[in-house]
């Protein structure tokens, strides 16, 4: 997945991206650390590995597979795991393999609260940490754990999500049919029918003139 054809395409018509939002390089330690280590270690014995013929060679060139494997998964999704920031919505994309990345979204008017975490001394010395944006009804709330400046991030969102305001994004479809059918749960379908049958007959009211 090319990270900036997605976005090209993901964004909707006059939507403005605002920032894209990446882990700390710290965290990237762990899985590209072990892949320098094991591709170091690999060459410093390798006239150890060319003493054994065939096999020796299998080895090294077995180890260099695996230790180039791990810095470029460790990089590709690090890379690749990003929360993207538009004018209109938040967009989170979870790189969880070569092969596999998770997508949710969430729009401003549904954020019920924005918050991060940081712990432990490794975090804090770094300035990074988790932002959390917590959502309405059954969307899923959307994290993002490693990332840089937390606290800024945090307040960007929070700063957008105040400008933005309620009702300034309409409805789309699918959050018009659920919202249609929450009111013909409540209403009963008869009645429902009726309101709807009412508005056809009446159409929508005059504009008032001023």
């Amino acid at each position: 997945m090319n990270l900036d054809i997605y976005l090209s395409k993901q964004l909707k018509e006059g939507e403005e991206l605002v920032r894209i939002v990446r882990r700390h390089p710290v965290v990237l330690v762990p899985a590209v650390g072990l892949g320098v280590i094991l591709l170091l270690l690999n060459f410093f014995l390798i006239s150890w590995w060319f003493q054994h013929s065939f096999l020796g060679i299998l080895g090294f060139i077995t180890l260099l597979i695996i230790s180039t494997v791990l810095i470029i998964r460790g990089w590709y999704i690090w890379n690749r795991t990003v929360l993207v920031v538009t004018d209109r919505r938040l967009i989170d994309i979870n790189q969880r393999g070569l092969f596999e990345h998770h997508v949710a979204e969430s729009s401003y008017q549904k954020i019920q609260d924005v918050r991060y975490t940081v712990k432990g001394v490794w975090q804090t010395m770094f300035d990074f940490g988790a932002v959390i944006v917590q959502t309405a009804g059954n969307a899923t709330n959307l994290e993002l754990h490693g990332v840089r400046h937390p606290v800024t991030i945090q307040q960007l969102i929070s700063d957008i999500q105040q400008r933005t305001g309620p009702g300034d994004q309409p409805l789309n479809a699918q959050e018009l049919v659920k919202l249609l059918d929450q009111f013909k749960n409540e209403l009963g379908s008869d009645r429902f029918n009726q309101v709807i049958n009412s508005s056809r007959r009446h159409g929508p009211p005059p504009t008032p003139r001023s």
